[in-house]
C-alpha cells in the first residue's frame, strides 16, 4: 500500500476563471480528468523585468502546439505573445519584457509532454505544464481598487489527491503565506465539486474565513481516495479585500494542505 507523498496533492482552478468582476467565479474542477485538460496555478514571480523562454519535454515526440504567454510588462500593460513550441528546443518569447506572468496557456493539452517556462535569463523556472495540462493562470487577474469605497472579490482553487490507495487523513488547510495580508480564507462547506455563486464580487455565502497561519480542517476531516471520487477534493475559496483607492500592488500567496496518512 503506497503512502500519500506531497506530489500526490493537486491544486488545480475551476472552469471558470474571470478576468473581471463580471464574469463567473468558481463551479466545478477542471483536472487532468477534465476532457479539455487541467488548468493550474503555481506562477514564481520573476526577480527582475525578463522575456521568457519555453521548452517541451522529448517525451511524444516534437511538441508544436502553439503557446500565449500574458503578463504585465514594466508600465503595468498587459501584453501577450503566441509561439509555436519547438520540441527540446528553447522558444524565447521576445516580443515583451515581462515584470510578472499573469497567465500560459496551451493550445491543446498534450498526453506525454511537460511544457517549462523560464526566464530567458539565469533560467528560473516560471512555472510548468505538465501532461493534460492546459493552462497555468494567477489569480485575481486584472483585479483593482474602487475609488468608491472598499471592495472584495472571492476567487479559490481546489487541492485534490490523486493517490489511488489511502485517503488524507486529518486534513486541514492554511494561507501559508500573505505578506501584504490582503488576502482571508475558507474551506467549501463539503468535499467535491461546487458550483458558481455568480461573478467574482458575489462571495459562496460561507463564514468563518481565517488569516494566514491559521488551519481549518477539511469538512469530514478527510480527503477520500483518488482520483476521480468526489470526495478527493476540497475547494478553497480566497477572500480579496482591497480599500478604497488603495495603491496597485505585486504580491503572491501560498495556500498548504497537511494531513495524516498509513
Amino acid at each position: 500500500m503506497a503512502s500519500i507523498v506531497a506530489s500526490d496533492l493537486k491544486a488545480f482552478l475551476s472552469v471558470n476563471n474571470p478576468e473581471n468582476d463580471a464574469s463567473n467565479s468558481g463551479g466545478i474542477i477542471q483536472d487532468e480528468l477534465h476532457a479539455n485538460g487541467s488548468i493550474r496555478c503555481e506562477i514564481v514571480d520573476l526577480a527582475a523585468a525578463d522575456t521568457v523562454t519555453a521548452v517541451s519535454g522529448v517525451t511524444g515526440g516534437a511538441d508544436q502546439r502553439s503557446l500565449t504567454i500574458t503578463g504585465r510588462n514594466a508600465g503595468g500593460t498587459i501584453v501577450a505573445q503566441t509561439l509555436p513550441l519547438n520540441g527540446t528546443t528553447p522558444v524565447v518569447f521576445s516580443g515583451n519584457t515581462f515584470e510578472r506572468i499573469m497567465k500560459v496557456e496551451a493550445a491543446s493539452k498534450n498526453a506525454s509532454n511537460t511544457v517549462t517556462v523560464t526566464r530567458t535569463t539565469g533560467g528560473a523556472s516560471i512555472c510548468t505544464l505538465p501532461p493534460n495540462c492546459v493552462a497555468v493562470r494567477r489569480m485575481f487577474y486584472d483585479a483593482a481598487s474602487s475609488s468608491s469605497g472598499a471592495l472584495d472579490r472571492y476567487e479559490g482553487h481546489y487541492f485534490k489527491s490523486i493517490n489511488t490507495t489511502n485517503s488524507l487523513n486529518a486534513a486541514a488547510v492554511t494561507l501559508t503565506v500573505d505578506a501584504l495580508n490582503h488576502l482571508t480564507m475558507v474551506l467549501a462547506a463539503a468535499t467535491g465539486d461546487i458550483s458558481s455563486p455568480g461573478n467574482r464580487l458575489l462571495g459562496p455565502g460561507l463564514s468563518g474565513y481565517v488569516d494566514n497561519g491559521a488551519a481549518q480542517t477539511v469538512p469530514g476531516g478527510t480527503l477520500a481516495i483518488g482520483p476521480s471520487a468526489s470526495g478527493s477534493r476540497i475547494f478553497v475559496w480566497l477572500k480579496q479585500s482591497l480599500a478604497q483607492s488603495a495603491a496597485a500592488f505585486k504580491d503572491s500567496f501560498t495556500t498548504q494542505i497537511a494531513g495524516t496518512t498509513t
